[in-house]
């Protein structure tokens, strides 16, 4: 079937992003473990290498990004450090592969975390909007919130994006501004300065109340006249969410026909019957009192529609057809992420079908009814949600109760046949705050299916949103693929192709006379103490390619030559692009809640790991002597490398000509032939490559520096750990001076590039103590995790065991503890446990 092909010519992946905990203080890690699998089954994916993560701020600037590729398990598992001067707000986390821009960047991941400032602890902004025939007015006090008093600050600024920065000032004691009525709906982010320490907040302006739009949605997409149809209610407010209305349908001649109130987050629906000819309006009322009339459509004679109902496991599938349509023809197909399920012409002597609920896996569901030239007619969707298809290991062996600083042991136990890992986080849950917004089951079943924002998926899972899923089912649209294309046979192709490893790209132009034809290309990698070297040719127009792959961090310097060796000629390395994040971040008005607690204890932890935060001091004379700073190579290497002879090393030995620094250098040596005196190193009697402020400087005599131009030098003995290829020239001779720009004037080496890409981010533990000794459980150091344990990657057994271990904190609390995973047959992996500590 066409829908198959498609899915074997240009699969589909998901990614769920796990973080340990939903809030966090500016300046702590966020540890993640990203979840990729395929859509059509749901089990791990490993179409791609690389997962990309970003952090953007509330205005939608990239504020971090990251990438990971999976360990030898094939988990993606990394962090996230917070800046400590990040403006306090609800942040965006979105993750993606390049393979998923195929799809398009509304099925990119997205979820919220709260970012807080512990300044907030001390002083806080209080807003007040108001709405002006043109404009906004914004009016801003301050307060202590320790004693209420009013607070002053000595410079209050504000700016919306895209915007530049406006500075308030103070008009007995409240800061005011006026803003544009576009402005309603943005975001807004105030600094302020107030007794030494700077502070940012971003703010959520609102918009003016009574803004609303209502869509009404027949199920199956017509109404058909004279038949009950069910008619799905969406409301939203100005801001994008759910807003709450309550309503009546009028007829033409203003008799009420049915009447209706939204259910959940603005979602509801109602029951008419359309008479043709007729037309008809709902009234919608919000709760602040504003009306609106909207339209409903037309009902339709020719339309053939199908409808869903769920009786004690079954659902029926029933054809509702106008009295000018033709039912000779049709077909139900039936699919799940593009893959069929069932597919058969319809019985002309049955009105419905019915399928065990049991039978259809988990997910929404797309029922299709199509005419004999394969258009679409009529869709609806489902929620599936089979028991089996969810797995929550048992057992929790030990205990549910322990006291402080004690070995928490859990034991978990997986059902025969799965095969699994799982990334676990225990949180501090009297303290911390828990994701109950998203989680593996609502993205990878709910939210990961359905175009545009869905408002806490995680609700739908839950006693009190379960219910409404057919809600959400009547009022959302679904296309992942472009399922009425692939049934006439129009299949997409991949635009953007799956990564398996990093490349990196660009071209060289000859100069003049000069070729690029033949010449080739060398790529020197450094990273910490390791060098790398490779080569590639050049292409007849100049153009080169790297497959590789490098740790963040990794310098990389690229160097072209033409076939003879020669450096005429420039390099140009392509720009890496990345997915437009514009309007990306998820833009809430709901007041997110401020955890005193937490920040009072996750500051104080802060500060006992990492020292004061940055903040704005008054300028002060430092009398001590200077540490001595030297600039660094990125030829240098602890391995290939001689130790660096440092300016001050050089004072200290009152060399005053560089003949005798060159002489007391270790591994370099003068050498005299019948031109005169030249440089080698003890491995070889052919001159160093000499490189000045790692410019390569093949034709310049560093004979001629003074000796106070250095700032350091080394030297690298022989050709292993030298970039580039130079005939005639072994180990290298590389020099930083006091300038900074020695070798750019000197010659400027146009052959030479030098990038630091993004690269793959290197693991890193999750560390946290052990109380195993009477002196580290009597140690006065106070033990203030709020994250009490995180592991990406617990593994199951062959016999489906896994064990989870860790110590208790020092605060009587409640422990939180949440598995998620996906096993190797895609079901999914969720469960959530309370530990008592008392």
């Amino acid at each position: 079937m066409r829908l198959e092909q498609q899915l074997l010519s240009l699969p589909h992946e998901k990614v769920y992003l796990q973080t340990d905990k939903k809030a966090y203080l500016s300046g702590e890690r966020i540890w993640l473990r990203a979840h990729l699998v395929n859509a059509s089954d749901g089990r791990p994916s490993r179409i791609s290498r690389y997962v990309y993560i970003e952090l953007l701020s509330p205005a939608s600037d990239v504020s971090a990004r990251i990438m990971l590729r999976p360990d030898s398990l094939g988990v993606f598992a990394g962090h996230l450090d917070l800046k400590e001067d990040l403006p306090e707000g609800i942040y965006t986390l979105r993750a993606y592969t390049r393979y998923m821009q195929n799809q398009g960047e509304e099925y990119f991941f997205r979820k919220t975390v709260q970012v807080l400032d512990p300044y907030s602890l001390q002083v806080e902004a209080e807003p007040v909007f108001s709405f002006l025939e043109r404009g906004i007015s914004l009016r801003l006090s301050f307060k202590d919130r320790r004693t209420g008093e009013p607070v002053e600050p000595e410079i209050v600024t504000i700016r919306l994006p895209g915007k530049a920065e406006s500075s308030l000032k103070n008009r007995s004691g409240f800061y005011s501004s006026r803003l544009d009525a576009e402005a309603a709906g943005q975001v807004l982010l105030l600094g302020i300065q107030s007794g030494g320490r700077k502070y940012q907040k971003y703010f959520s302006i609102p918009v003016a109340a009574g803004e609303f739009d209502v869509s009404l949605l027949p199920e199956g997409g017509y109404l058909i006249p004279g038949r009950a149809c069910r008619v799905g209610v969406k409301v939203l407010g100005a801001d994008g969410l759910g807003k709450d209305v309550t309503g009546i349908v009028e007829d033409s001649k203003g008799n009420q026909v049915a009447a209706f109130g939204s259910l959940y987050k603005g979602m509801g629906f109602f029951v008419m019957k359309a008479l043709a000819g007729e037309s008809y309006t709902a009234v919608c009322t919000a709760t602040d009192g504003s009306v609106k009339r909207f339209p409903l459509p037309a009902a339709n004679a020719g339309a053939s529609i199908i409808q869903l109902q769920s009786i004690r496991g079954l659902l029926n599938v029933a054809l509702i057809e106008g009295p000018e349509s033709s039912r000779n023809g049709l077909t139900l197909l039936v699919h799940q992420c593009g893959r069929p399920l069932y597919c058969n012409e319809w019985d002309p002597e049955n009105n419905y079908i019915s399928f065990r609920a049991a039978d259809l896996p988990s997910g929404i569901i797309g029922f299709l009814l199509l005419d004999g030239d394969s258009n679409i007619l009529s869709e609806r969707l489902y929620f599936n949600l089979r028991p089996e298809d969810i797995v929550d290991p048992e057992g929790f062996a030990g205990k549910n109760v322990y006291g402080t600083r004690q070995h928490v042991r859990a034991e978990f136990h997986l059902p025969p046949g799965v095969e699994s890992n799982v990334g676990i986080s225990v949180i501090d849950s009297g303290t911390a705050l828990a994701d109950t917004t998203d989680n593996l089951l609502s993205s990878l079943l709910l939210s990961s299916e359905l175009r545009g924002y869905l408002e806490s998926p995680a609700d739908y899972f839950t006693p009190a949103g379960q219910p409404h899923l057919d809600a959400l089912m009547l009022t959302q649209c679904w296309r992942r693929y472009d399922i009425p294309s692939v049934l006439k046979g129009q299949m997409a192709e991949a635009r953007v192709k799956a990564e398996k490893f990093q490349s990196l790209t660009g071209h060289a132009e000859g100069f003049v006379f000069n070729t690029m034809d033949g010449g080739r290309v060398s790529l020197f990698a450094v990273h910490e103490d390791k060098t790398s070297v490779d080569y590639a040719p050049l292409s007849k127009d100049g153009h080169f390619s790297f497959a590789t792959e490098f740790p963040e961090g990794t310098q990389i310097t690229v160097q072209t030559q033409t076939r003879k060796g020669k450096k005429g000629n420039i390099i140009e390395i392509d720009d890496v692009s990345f997915p437009s994040a514009q309007n990306a971040s998820i833009k809430t008005l709901t007041p997110s809640a401020k955890p005193d607690d937490y920040m009072e204890q996750a500051d104080e932890a802060y500060l006992r790991e990492h020292g004061i935060r940055a903040t704005m001091l008054e300028a002060a004379v430092v009398s001590a002597d200077s540490e001595e700073k030297t600039s660094s190579s990125i030829w240098y290497s602890q391995v290939n490398s001689s130790t660096p002879l440092t300016a001050a090393e050089i004072e200290r030995a009152h060399y005053t000509s560089i003949t005798s620094v060159f002489l007391n250098t270790p591994g370099l040596v003068i050498r005299r032939n019948s031109e005169g005196y030249y440089l080698t190193t003890t491995r070889s009697e052919q001159p160093v490559l000499p490189v000045i402020d790692d410019v390569v400087l093949p034709e310049y005599d560093p004979m001629t520096l003074s000796v106070t131009d250095i700032d350091n030098l080394f030297v690298i003995k022989d050709n292993s750990a030298v970039f580039g290829l130079y005939a005639g020239y072994n180990g290298a001779l590389v020099i930083k001076t006091t300038s900074g720009n020695a070798g750019a004037t000197v010659s400027k080496s146009l052959n030479i590039s030098r990038v630091k890409p993004l690269g793959y981010q290197t693991p890193v533990e999750f560390w946290s103590p052990k109380y195993e000794t009477a002196a580290e459980r009597d140690s006065s150091t106070p033990d203030l995790r709020t994250t009490i344990y995180w592991n990406p990657s617990v593994m199951f057994d062959k016999s489906g065991n896994a064990v989870v271990d860790f110590w208790s904190a020092d605060k009587e609390s409640g422990y939180l503890l949440t598995g998620e995973g996906v096993a190797a047959d895609g079901r999914i992996i969720s469960f959530k446990r309370t530990i008592t500590i008392e």
